[in-house]
Formats: structure tokens, sequence, C-alpha cells
């Protein structure tokens, strides 16, 4: 039986959450559960390996796993198995996988990235919670222009940004110094995608927000309008009782506000050019 929002909010807070991090967590794992977003990494508090098990054993949703990141840093994702499914059978919608500090699309590895989460999602003796150690995957590319096979590391970056459904994610290839991050004073487009209530004219906090260097906007510009478009069209099939959970949360963490009917939700797209002196990924 899947739980209310006010049960899940007693539950956090009985594992010692504050009022303001149970608040800030709820927040950003409604969406998953529900089925608008892809997945949600808990960066608002550090989760140990236990709780999250009882986490999703006490939530009741079948298609919501976790994956837990135990190396080089420990991380920890939400999934949305039907979303994510839904999202790799768009192939457009693969990201684009920048590698660095030369700036070049890694098409190999957008491949890899999409078929290792595809099948870390499908084991079938982990159900509920993957644990992964990053280091512990590779893949050989060749480079024409080199003539030689050079071993890739595939990234926790790389990882990441694949896992929370962005349109971009950065690499870094295994011969590069990781402090040269190739993106310092490089011109940044931040893309951003929001829901929006029209009538009160409120924005929610940002579902998908992600960076890429200007010179790929072309690229980035259509997927991150299927991007748009794909939310509108899972907002308009949420079931009644989808759209019920998101209404019960609505209330219970804007309750001065009268924000409106959920029905007039639309989602819209903001992109905004950063140049940053240094940038730390």
């Amino acid at each position: 039986m899947k739980k209310s929002i006010y049960e899940i909010h007693r539950y956090l807070k009985t594992k010692g959450f504050t009022h303001g991090i149970a608040l800030q967590f709820i927040d950003g794992i409604i969406p998953v559960l529900i089925g608008i977003k892809t997945s949600y990494l808990v960066d608002c508090v550090l989760l140990d390996q236990n709780f999250v098990q009882s986490f999703l054993g006490f939530l009741g949703y079948p298609n919501i796993r976790a994956i837990y990141l135990s190396e080089p840093i420990e991380q920890t994702f939400f999934v949305n198995v039907n979303c994510w499914k839904e999202y790799t059978e768009t192939k457009e919608l693969w990201p684009l996988v920048i590698a660095l500090p030369q700036k070049y699309r890694n098409e190999k590895l957008e491949h890899c990235l999409v078929w290792y989460v595809n099948r870390l999602l499908n084991l079938e003796r982990n159900r509920k919670m993957i644990t992964v150690q990053v280091p512990d995957f590779t893949w050989r590319f060749s480079y024409s222009a080199m003539q030689s096979e050079v071993e890739e590391v595939c990234s926790i970056t790389a990882l990441t940004g694949c896992l929370l459904n962005y349109g971009a994610t950065y690499h870094f290839c295994s011969s590069d110094d990781s402090q040269n991050n190739g993106l310092s004073k490089e011109p940044l487009n931040i893309y951003r995608l929001t829901a929006v209530i029209s009538k009160s004219n409120f924005h929610f906090s940002p579902v998908l927000q992600f960076s890429c260097p200007v010179k790929f906007q072309q690229q980035v510009a259509i997927i991150v309008e299927q991007f748009r478009f794909n939310y509108q069209k899972r907002w308009e099939r949420l079931t009644a009782e989808e759209k019920s959970t998101w209404e019960e949360w609505i209330s219970f963490r804007y309750s001065k506000h009268a924000l409106g009917r959920i029905e007039d939700i639309s989602w819209e797209l903001h992109v905004e050019t950063h140049v940053e002196s240094s940038v730390v990924l």
C-alpha cells in the first residue's frame, strides 16, 4: 500500500530528519514517485544503505528503485523505472556526453551509459537497491585520430548526469587531469525546466537543471524542447491517484498560498548563459 505524504513526513521525522530537511527530501522525491521525473539525487541528507532499504519498503511504490554509489563518493539516487524506460525508448533523448577538457561529443559513451543503467535497473537479484562502485566499469574506444586503443574509465560525473536524465553530461577522459575541467571562462547555457501555474503566476522549483557549453546549443535545443513536450504529456497522463498525491503535497508544502488548480500547470523551459571564472564539477 502506498503511503500518504503525511505518513512519509512522520516516518522521516522518526528517523531523525528535521522538519526542513524532511520537506526538502519530499520535495525532491514526489515528482519521481508520481512518474513526472526520472530520478532524484538525494543531496539534502547523508543516507546509509540500511535507511534506503527500509525507506523503499515503507514507500510501497513498486516502480521506485535506488542506486547507491559507494565509490569514489557516496551518493543515492531514487529512480522511477517506468519513467526511465520511457526515456530510453526515445533514443533522441539520450544525453550528449561532453568529454573534457577537449570538449568534444563522445557518442560511443552516450550509448554505453544508457545501456549500463538499463542493465542495472533490470537486475533480478537486486529488485529494490543496487550498489555500484563506479571505478569498476570501463569501456574501450579506438580513436581514429590516434590510431590506438585507449581505455576509458567512465566518471561518476557522466553517470550522475545520465541517471538524472540531463540533456547533457560531462566526462573526464582517463588521461586528463581532473583539476583541469576545461570549463573555466567557458560560456555555458543553463537549462531549467519548471512547472508553472499560470493563473497565479507561481513557479515551482526546477525539476530539471543542467548546463552545457554554448558551442553545443543546437544539439541540446532539440533535446530540451522534446523534454518540455514529454513532461507536459506525462502531466496530462497522470492518474487521479497520482494527481491526488501531488495535490496533497502542495496543500502540505504551500498551505499559506492560493495557487490555483493543478489542471492549470504547464511546463516552461528557461535558458540562461553564464561565464564562470572557475567551475568545479
